[in-house]
């Protein structure tokens, strides 16, 4: 009978222990003498993720605007019938602890920032006003919130992702006049311009990517869109669809070829949860809580983190982590 290193040209590797996350390699086949097993290193990545619950907020709420990282995100205001609440949370990856408090009370505002220490705040609404959509901006220097430029058109549920310094702002509503735009601006530190449109308009949804290769997930008009448009930092393009409808605020976390969307919402709160691997969406584990209109953190679609929200009975303050390892060890049967 042939052998594996007459059949492969060489010998196959004898360890005692599997390898760490950081030594082992996709492809990777060796024989673990300590447990008597051949085993192969498969691809990883958020399709064998899993969810589980990080600390809680402070203050329970929805349509809180997110941004950061699994270790180092902020959740700030959002709405609890009936007041808007200004109030900020940083978390550590354990906690949240409450910070300094906006200079513009609003919710339904978009988040931007891929760590906790450094991001800015797009837009927003107000519950009554008219018009109810507002252009006013904030960045977040890790201590404090700074007003800055206004948006060039006002309006509220825009879609957020870049960093404080160079962002991107897409989508928006306003009521009067109560239409659905497909506006997009970027935001360079200092202003914003006004640059190509979605080619849907609608508002809500998720965005997530640098401001030059955002990735543009979901939103409304109702009942919700599934469709998914990319930028290339000039002009949105539509790609595949992801399979399930997305109406309200979605977290959309990663990068314009590995993204993960949760808190799919209206009308009705669910868990569903998305991976795109910059052809195709597929669905992996969903997160624990069925809520909508909550918010999550940016950097990552294999350290993910979101919170916040509204499940069908109330608000809520929880927050689930997500994490995949980027490889996945399995032992090799004749099965």
């Amino acid at each position: 009978m042939a052998e594996y290193k007459g059949i492969k040209g060489f010998q196959v590797q004898t360890r005692t222990e599997d390898p760490s996350p950081t030594e082992a390699q996709a492809g990777d086949f060796y024989y673990n003498s300590t447990t008597g097993q051949f085993k192969t290193v498969n691809t990883g990545g958020a399709p064998i993720g899993t969810w589980a619950s990080g600390g809680n907020m402070n203050t329970a709420r929805s349509y809180l605007a997110g941004f950061g990282s699994q270790t180092s995100a902020i959740g700030a205001t959002g709405y609890v019938a009936p007041p808007t609440v200004s109030n900020v949370e940083n978390y550590n990856g354990t906690s949240w602890t409450e910070v300094a408090e906006v200079n513009s009370a609003l919710n339904h505002r978009a988040g931007a920032g891929v760590i906790g220490t450094n991001g800015i705040l797009i837009g927003g609404g107000t519950p009554a006003s008219s018009p109810r959509g507002k252009s006013v901006c904030e960045t977040w220097d890790g201590s404090s919130w700074t007003e800055v430029a206004d948006l060039g058109t006002a309006g509220y549920g825009i879609a957020g992702s870049g960093t404080s310094t160079a962002a991107l702002g897409s989508g928006r509503y306003d009521y009067p006049p109560g239409a659905n735009t497909g506006k997009t601006e970027s935001w360079d530190g200092s202003s914003w311009t006004e640059v190509n449109d979605l080619n849907t308009a609608r508002h809500y949804g998720g965005q997530t990517g640098p401001y030059t290769a955002a990735i543009r997930v979901g939103g409304t008009p109702s009942p919700g869109s599934k469709e998914v448009e990319t930028w290339d930092g000039t002009s949105w393009t539509t790609v595949a669809e992801k399979n399930n409808t997305s109406g309200g605020r979605l977290s959309c976390s990663g990068t314009q070829t590995d993204a993960l969307t949760a808190l799919v919402p209206n009308p009705t709160p669910a868990a569903y949860v998305e991976h795109w691997n910059g052809t195709a969406w597929t669905e992996i584990a969903e997160n624990a809580t069925k809520r909508q209109s909550g918010d999550g953190g940016k950097s990552s679609a294999t350290s993910a983190v979101i919170f916040g929200g509204r499940t069908p009975g109330a608000y809520t303050n929880s927050t689930e982590e997500f994490d995949a390892a980027e490889v996945l060890i399995k032992t090799v049967t004749t099965s």
